[in-house]
């Protein structure tokens, strides 16, 4: 399988960088099985009369190696353990350079941090069976405002703004306020997030809102909230140089009170009703309020390759809901919906 994935491939034109890139890829193939101070010797043969090239690859793996210790620098305001549950790695572990940059990720992904650097701490010429890991992290600015102005020919003016606490009373805990006011829509938003639940896969969520939804259709009020529990299944390697499959399972409670009403116009014209069900509300009344009060249970995977630039792999979601008057709420329904994304690259790019 590795063989099958360098970038150099037999029948093709020889080119030296496409050489180097897989010695490069048998190196990083060995680094993630633990063998650190791993070597590729290369080597190749061009014969100008036959227009041939052999080219060769020796691997010298060497010993795994074992992570001694960590150590963090920098993590003033956040601290030592906060900084250590976001690592995918532990001490007395093998050291793989996947978890070493899978970990860096999971620190920028906290945004407490401008920077943040995870590396072997290795000596010139030594290649010690055991060696200590260093986090290097430099804290940024915990509170972020942004603010947002547009027009457009519905909604008219738009302002919008977002606050946000990304090292709530410590821990990486985020809270922030969002509000936007426009023709269509208008309200605020209060959000918490607890990163770490009991355990690193697990995170905490809850969420407040007062909305006004101004449609042509329709006109809504949600006034409520929702507590969320989300959980990030173990993930598993198709190669060694491709990215990690995610999957993520969440259970959410909503309690939210709602009243809305129907425009006569819409009421008028059957073929709109099912854009009506679909959000939830009843045309046969034109109107109604009350409590909703739901759980919910929602899937997803990604295997793509790319999130942002997805050539292959498949991108899957499920959402299962169910309120009910035995949640103390006034509206009984079952939904469900899905979507499915498959990407296949039918050329490669240029």
């Amino acid at each position: 399988s590795l063989v099958r994935a360098l970038p150099l491939d037999t029948g093709r034109i020889f080119h030296l960088g496409l050489f180097n890139a897989s010695a490069d890829t048998v190196l990083r193939a060995l680094q993630v099985r633990g063998y650190a101070n791993a070597q590729v010797l290369r080597n190749y043969s061009v014969d100008t009369l036959s227009n041939r090239a052999v080219a060769s690859l020796r691997a010298v793996p060497g010993h795994q190696v074992i992570i001694e210790s960590i150590i963090v620098n920098g993590a003033r305001n956040l601290g030592r353990s906060a900084t250590l549950r976001q690592l995918t790695f532990r001490k007395g572990q093998l050291l793989q350079a996947s978890k070493l940059l899978e970990s860096q990720r999971n620190l920028y992904a906290l945004e407490v941090f401008q920077f943040a650097n995870v590396q072997a701490v290795r000596d010139e010429g030594e290649k010690p069976l055991e060696i200590p890991t260093r986090i290097t992290v430099t804290e940024g600015k915990d509170r972020k405002v942004n603010f947002s102005l547009g027009y457009g020919p519905e909604e008219r003016a738009r302002v919008e703004g977002d606050w946000r606490h990304v090292n709530f009373f410590g821990g990486a805990r985020t809270a922030g306020v969002h509000a936007r006011y426009s023709r269509l829509d208008r309200g605020v938003r209060l959000n918490f997030l607890q990163p770490y639940f009991f355990s690193r896969q697990y995170s905490f969520g809850l969420q407040g809102q007062y909305w006004h939804n101004d449609e042509p259709a329709f006109v809504m009020n949600n006034v409520g909230g929702r507590a969320t529990i989300t959980r990030e299944i173990g993930r598993t390697r198709r190669s060694a140089i491709e990215r990690r499959p995610t999957t993520t399972v969440s259970f959410t409670y909503a309690n939210e009170w709602e009243d809305y009403t129907v425009s006569e116009e819409t009421l008028a014209d059957p073929t709109r009703w099912d854009d009506l069900i679909a959000l939830g509300i009843d045309p046969s009344t034109g109107s109604g309020r009350g409590r909703r009060s739901a759980i919910s249970l929602d899937g997803g995977r990604n295997t793509t390759n790319n999130v942002l630039d997805a050539r292959r792999g498949y991108v899957a979601a499920l959402h299962l809901e169910q309120a009910g008057k035995w949640l103390g709420g006034d509206f009984d329904f079952y939904e469900i919906n899905g979507v499915v994304r498959h990407h296949l690259s039918i050329a490669n790019p240029v």
